[in-house]
């Protein structure tokens, strides 16, 4: 995919909110430094609404990668500009938070394994959630489910099986069949995923 960015001259824009919750700090960040090591020019936005759970601070960035000193200039003016109509200062409390937390030895390695044990826990629920459907619909697919990384999951339900999940169980997601998967555990896993089966049996 990036050689087609490199031979199409194109300007990517990657987005990185969900950092740790793939795999690991170093390989979700993989495809960026990837690009960077080929010397494209690029955006990148991150977020640590998620993996540091800040979600009313709204803490994040967006890095602009530039091939040239002199093209560095004008974007970080351009930028400068926009930041100073747009917002011109922003709250402090969140960017502080992680400013201490990536700055501190002890912090971040906590953060990490905080960020792991999450990512591990939404692993085991994915699993769970699989197990269960291809007990009760043996005759179907349902790889995806522990294919897809991250706290959201697309379950291929229909929207007419959304609205059943609600209506008959109380289990909420949006139309298009998205699930927050962090919002499973132990004590609802099994009420969630027989409902599903339920659903998708008729």
């Amino acid at each position: 995919m990036l050689n087609v960015v490199q031979a199409r001259e194109l300007i990517p824009f990657m987005d990185i909110a969900y950092q740790g919750f793939g795999e690991n700090m170093d390989s979700d960040a993989y495809a960026i430094r990837k690009a960077v090591d080929m010397g494209l020019p690029l955006f990148v936005s991150n977020s640590f609404s998620k993996n540091l759970s800040l979600y009313g601070e709204r803490v994040g960035g967006l890095s602009v990668v530039c091939p040239t000193v002199d093209e560095t200039e004008r974007v970080f003016g351009q930028l400068n500009a926009t930041v100073r109509r747009i917002y011109s200062s922003p709250p402090s409390h969140g960017g502080r938070v992680v400013d201490i937390v990536m700055n501190d030895e002890a912090l971040h390695k906590q953060w990490v394994g905080e960020v792991y044990a999450m990512r591990d826990r939404i692993k085991a629920m994915r699993l769970q959630l699989r197990s269960v459907l291809e007990a009760k619909i043996p005759n179907r697919n349902f790889d995806y489910i522990t294919r897809q990384n991250g706290m959201f999951s697309f379950t291929g339900l229909t929207p007419e099986q959304v609205e059943r999940l609600q209506s008959e169980f109380g289990i909420y997601m949006v139309s298009n069949s998205r699930m927050c998967v962090a919002g499973l555990n132990t004590s609802n896993i099994d009420y969630v995923a027989n409902a599903m089966a339920d659903v998708l049996k008729d």
